[in-house]
């Protein structure tokens, strides 16, 4: 027999009227069930952990009786427990896996859900389920890789907007890959501190104008990144020989040899490229900044100009001869159609903002990186 804020509950008595409650009619049910409820939610009865125990668990079997707004204060009050104590473990997890209003207090916040517990709302439940696991202070790989395996950007979001669990290089990574198809996860990303500068700056071939200039002013280069950026080069030129066209292959063994008696100039590569000889200006761009021809031609083709402004910087273009450059591959891109003015005062305001050390860097991290 127990002492309960100044009353006495007999233990069997509890255990009584809960197997009493399973007997009646639904709403008769529903007001019993109410009433064990409240004996857990109410601070002032002062249960002792053993009788808190025994109601929790004669409770289980009616929480689906429960009103609502009750098994919500039921979940908060569980929610703020730091350990079960005697209560059951499986009391939690049937509340976690009410509906979201009942369940969000503790995917959000309770320590006794494990990883088990979480990895199963989130395959099974909806994605409100999900982006309330997203905000919990602590969160496992296991349970951050099953988040973005569902994919859904609202749940990717709340992952990153969540600063008190850390990321971990391999769930940045994805999260990265993800970037490419949900715009919306772009700027969280690019603020974690987590994002090293080779991820940031694999981002750039996807993200707009505006992400591409924070990249910039965010992110330098270190010298280490770029020896782990080289090495990979180094391993792919390797991988690559013998297997290049024979027209890049002619381009190549022309530019080696201008290269040579100094005939690898700015105007060589504005040549080239006015005159359509691709596989020269991209040789000769190669050369000149010194990466993969592969790297070059994604250069060559990415459609906003700022990857050229970069890698014109790297080659020590002039300005009037990037702003020319730059005119031509639009004309190149856009046929017989005349580019707006506003695009190369933008691209060349991109261009005045990358100092040549920075720009070099950048091409080194993108010519190691898997293009």
């Amino acid at each position: 027999m127990q002492v309960v804020g100044g009353g006495i509950v007999i233990e069997r008595e509890v255990e009584a009227l809960a197997r009493a409650a399973l007997q009646k009619p639904p709403q008769q049910r529903q007001a019993i069930a109410g009433t064990i409820a409240t004996m857990l939610i109410d601070r002032d009865r002062k249960l002792t952990d053993k009788v808190r125990g025994v109601v929790a668990h004669v409770i289980q079997p009616l929480v689906a009786d429960i009103e609502s707004t009750l098994r919500r204060e039921l979940a908060e009050e569980l929610a703020g427990l730091p350990d079960a104590g005697t209560l059951p473990a499986s009391l939690f997890v049937m509340l976690a896996n009410d509906t979201i209003e009942v369940a969000h207090p503790l995917l959000s916040r309770s320590p006794i859900l494990r990883d088990p517990d979480l990895i199963a709302v989130v395959r099974e439940r909806s994605s409100a389920h999900r982006v309330a696991i997203a905000q919990r202070p602590d969160l496992s790989d296991a349970v951050t890789g099953a988040l973005l395996d569902a994919a859904e950007a609202e749940v990717v979001s709340a992952r990153l907007a969540n600063r008190k669990a850390a990321l971990s290089p391999t769930m940045i990574e994805r999260i990265v890959m993800l970037s490419q198809r949900m715009e919306v996860i772009q700027p969280p990303l690019l603020q974690r501190r987590e994002l090293p500068a080779g991820l940031a700056y694999r981002m750039f071939w996807w993200v707009g104008g505006a992400l591409r200039r924070h990249i910039l002013q965010r992110f330098d280069v270190s010298p280490d990144m770029i020896d782990r950026a080289v090495t990979r080069v180094v391993d792919r030129r390797l991988a690559e020989n013998g297997r290049l066209a024979e027209e890049q292959r002619r381009a190549e063994q022309r530019i080696a040899q201008l290269s040579r008696s100094g005939g690898l100039t700015e105007m060589l590569l504005l040549q080239s490229y006015r005159q359509g000889e691709i596989a020269m200006f991209e040789a000769a761009l190669a050369r000149m900044t010194e990466i993969r021809a592969i790297t070059a031609r994604r250069i060559a083709f990415e459609t906003t100009g700022q990857a050229l402004a970069i890698a014109c910087k790297a080659a020590d273009v002039t300005r009037p001869g990037f702003s020319t450059l730059f005119m031509l591959t639009r004309k190149m891109s856009r046929g017989t159609r005349v580019s707006d003015p506003k695009d190369l005062l933008e691209a060349v305001a991109f261009f005045d903002m990358v100092d040549r050390r920075r720009a070099l860097a950048i091409l080194a991290l993108w010519d190691g990186d898997a293009i």
